[in-house]
Protein backbone atom coordinates (compact mmCIF):
# COMPACT_ATOMS: atom_id res chain seq x y z
CA UNK A 1 0.00 0.00 0.00
CA UNK A 2 1.35 3.41 -0.94
CA UNK A 3 0.88 6.52 1.17
CA UNK A 4 -2.08 8.56 -0.04
CA UNK A 5 -2.82 6.18 -2.93
CA UNK A 6 -4.06 2.95 -1.44
CA UNK A 7 -3.06 -0.45 -2.78
CA UNK A 8 -1.74 -0.84 -6.31
CA UNK A 9 -3.97 -3.34 -8.07
CA UNK A 10 -2.59 -3.50 -11.60
CA UNK A 11 0.43 -2.69 -13.75
CA UNK A 12 -1.06 0.59 -15.00
CA UNK A 13 -1.28 1.98 -11.45
CA UNK A 14 2.25 0.80 -10.74
CA UNK A 15 3.62 2.54 -13.84
CA UNK A 16 1.75 5.75 -12.94
CA UNK A 17 3.27 5.65 -9.46
CA UNK A 18 6.80 5.11 -10.85
CA UNK A 19 6.36 7.96 -13.34
CA UNK A 20 5.35 10.27 -10.49
CA UNK A 21 8.48 9.26 -8.56
CA UNK A 22 10.73 9.85 -11.56
CA UNK A 23 9.31 13.35 -11.90
CA UNK A 24 9.84 14.21 -8.23
CA UNK A 25 12.64 16.47 -7.08
CA UNK A 26 15.10 14.43 -5.03
CA UNK A 27 17.27 16.19 -2.49
CA UNK A 28 20.53 14.39 -1.81
CA UNK A 29 21.74 14.89 1.74
CA UNK A 30 25.45 14.93 2.48
CA UNK A 31 26.36 14.47 6.11
CA UNK A 32 28.16 17.23 7.97
CA UNK A 33 31.88 16.98 8.53
CA UNK A 34 32.72 15.09 11.72
CA UNK A 35 33.88 16.96 14.81
CA UNK A 36 37.35 15.51 14.69
CA UNK A 37 39.53 12.56 13.86
CA UNK A 38 38.99 10.86 17.25
CA UNK A 39 35.22 10.68 16.73
CA UNK A 40 35.76 9.16 13.28
CA UNK A 41 38.21 6.61 14.67
CA UNK A 42 35.76 5.59 17.42
CA UNK A 43 32.96 5.28 14.86
CA UNK A 44 35.07 3.15 12.54
CA UNK A 45 36.29 1.09 15.48
CA UNK A 46 32.74 0.09 16.35
CA UNK A 47 32.14 -0.94 12.76
CA UNK A 48 35.45 -2.69 12.21
CA UNK A 49 34.54 -5.21 14.88
CA UNK A 50 33.18 -7.20 11.93
CA UNK A 51 34.89 -5.69 8.90
CA UNK A 52 33.85 -6.10 5.25
CA UNK A 53 37.41 -7.28 4.53
CA UNK A 54 38.62 -9.62 7.25
CA UNK A 55 42.19 -9.54 8.50
CA UNK A 56 42.78 -13.02 7.10
CA UNK A 57 42.31 -11.64 3.58
CA UNK A 58 44.93 -8.93 4.01
CA UNK A 59 48.17 -10.20 2.55
CA UNK A 60 50.67 -7.36 2.67
CA UNK A 61 51.06 -3.72 3.61
CA UNK A 62 53.98 -1.81 2.18
CA UNK A 63 54.33 1.94 2.64
CA UNK A 64 50.93 3.05 1.41
CA UNK A 65 49.80 0.01 -0.56
CA UNK A 66 47.50 -2.67 0.84
CA UNK A 67 47.32 -6.07 -0.87
CA UNK A 68 44.35 -8.33 -0.18
CA UNK A 69 42.90 -11.40 -1.84
CA UNK A 70 39.30 -12.16 -2.76
CA UNK A 71 37.24 -14.72 -4.64
CA UNK A 72 36.15 -13.55 -8.08
CA UNK A 73 32.69 -15.08 -8.46
CA UNK A 74 32.72 -14.77 -12.25
CA UNK A 75 35.86 -16.85 -12.73
CA UNK A 76 35.66 -18.77 -9.39
CA UNK A 77 39.38 -18.00 -8.83
CA UNK A 78 41.14 -16.21 -5.99
CA UNK A 79 42.72 -12.93 -7.04
CA UNK A 80 44.99 -10.38 -5.42
CA UNK A 81 44.16 -6.72 -5.45
CA UNK A 82 46.40 -3.78 -4.56
CA UNK A 83 44.88 -0.58 -3.18
CA UNK A 84 46.27 2.60 -1.72
CA UNK A 85 45.59 3.37 1.95
CA UNK A 86 43.00 5.98 1.00
CA UNK A 87 41.15 3.61 -1.33
CA UNK A 88 41.09 0.87 1.32
CA UNK A 89 39.75 3.24 3.99
CA UNK A 90 37.19 4.51 1.47
CA UNK A 91 35.98 0.95 0.94
CA UNK A 92 35.66 0.43 4.67
CA UNK A 93 33.79 3.70 5.11
CA UNK A 94 31.34 2.89 2.31
CA UNK A 95 30.00 0.05 4.49
CA UNK A 96 29.44 2.21 7.57
CA UNK A 97 25.74 3.07 7.93
CA UNK A 98 24.69 6.65 8.60
CA UNK A 99 24.14 7.70 12.20
CA UNK A 100 20.78 6.54 13.56
CA UNK A 101 20.24 4.41 10.45
CA UNK A 102 18.03 1.51 11.47
CA UNK A 103 19.31 -1.71 10.00
CA UNK A 104 16.27 -3.96 9.92
CA UNK A 105 16.50 -7.27 8.17
CA UNK A 106 12.89 -8.38 8.53
CA UNK A 107 9.89 -6.25 9.33
CA UNK A 108 6.13 -6.63 9.31
CA UNK A 109 4.89 -10.20 9.43
CA UNK A 110 8.45 -11.53 9.02
CA UNK A 111 9.84 -9.79 12.11
CA UNK A 112 11.04 -12.11 14.84
CA UNK A 113 8.47 -11.00 17.38
CA UNK A 114 5.42 -11.27 15.14
CA UNK A 115 6.28 -14.13 12.79
CA UNK A 116 4.81 -16.89 14.95
CA UNK A 117 1.49 -15.09 15.26
CA UNK A 118 1.12 -13.40 11.86
CA UNK A 119 2.75 -15.82 9.41
CA UNK A 120 0.02 -18.48 9.85
CA UNK A 121 -2.56 -15.76 9.07
CA UNK A 122 -0.66 -14.81 5.90
CA UNK A 123 -0.62 -18.46 4.80
CA UNK A 124 -4.35 -18.68 5.54
CA UNK A 125 -5.13 -15.50 3.58
CA UNK A 126 -3.12 -16.78 0.60
CA UNK A 127 -4.67 -20.24 0.93
CA UNK A 128 -1.25 -21.84 1.26
CA UNK A 129 -0.03 -24.74 3.34
CA UNK A 130 2.74 -23.87 5.78
CA UNK A 131 5.83 -26.00 5.19
CA UNK A 132 6.81 -28.23 8.06
CA UNK A 133 10.39 -28.12 9.25
CA UNK A 134 12.32 -31.24 8.30
CA UNK A 135 13.27 -33.33 11.30
CA UNK A 136 16.94 -33.12 12.17
CA UNK A 137 18.67 -36.49 12.33
CA UNK A 138 20.21 -37.47 15.64
CA UNK A 139 23.88 -38.05 16.41
CA UNK A 140 23.65 -41.81 15.94
CA UNK A 141 22.11 -41.50 12.47
CA UNK A 142 24.73 -38.94 11.40
CA UNK A 143 27.59 -41.07 12.71
CA UNK A 144 26.22 -44.18 11.05
CA UNK A 145 25.87 -42.37 7.72
CA UNK A 146 29.28 -40.67 7.86
CA UNK A 147 31.47 -43.34 9.44
CA UNK A 148 29.43 -46.41 8.65
CA UNK A 149 29.47 -47.62 12.25
CA UNK A 150 26.60 -47.74 14.72
CA UNK A 151 27.57 -45.96 17.98
CA UNK A 152 24.84 -47.83 19.87
CA UNK A 153 26.52 -51.22 19.37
Amino acid sequence: MLPGRGPIRDERQWRRYLQAQYGRYWKVHFARKTRGAWHSVKYLGRYLKRPPVSASRLRHYAGGAVIHHYLDHRTEKHKRHTLSQEEMIGRYISHVPARHFKMVRYSGFLSSRKRGMLLPRVYEALQMQAREKPKKPGFAVLMKGFLGTDPCK
